[in-house]
């Protein structure tokens, strides 16, 4: 069975990551305050860290980003599918043909999240 990346506990370490980022306490003091364990803390950090390496690893072969660092893509009809890694780590899969209207809607929602 393939692991999905876009998991529940995944965002949600994804916002506490953030918020420990944007609170101005050192990592002991946040998962004090959070009631967090440290090593969940850094093992979550590394797992996400490994995971957009991963990412950003795939894209270097391709085209040059844009301003808004994604790839350029043209989308073609093919009943193929799919798949888009966004910079958040979120994935988005689609079978069948895609709608490049609807894809671009969902990829402003993400954008305009912050902490997907």
């Amino acid at each position: 069975m393939v692991r999905q990346k876009c998991t529940v506990k995944e965002r949600q370490w994804r916002g506490i990551l953030q918020r420990q980022a944007a609170s101005g306490l050192s990592i002991r003091q946040f998962c004090n305050a959070e009631d967090l364990s440290e090593a969940s803390f850094y093992a979550w950090r590394r797992v996400l860290a490994t995971r957009a390496e991963e990412a950003g690893a795939a894209q270097n072969g391709a085209e040059s980003r844009n301003a808004a660092g994604f790839i350029p893509l043209q989308l073609v009809n093919d009943v193929g599918g799919l798949e888009v890694v966004h910079p958040s780590g979120c994935c988005i899969r689609i079978s069948g043909p895609v709608d490049a209207q609807r894809l671009q809607q969902v990829l402003a929602v993400l954008d305009q999240r912050g902490d997907s």
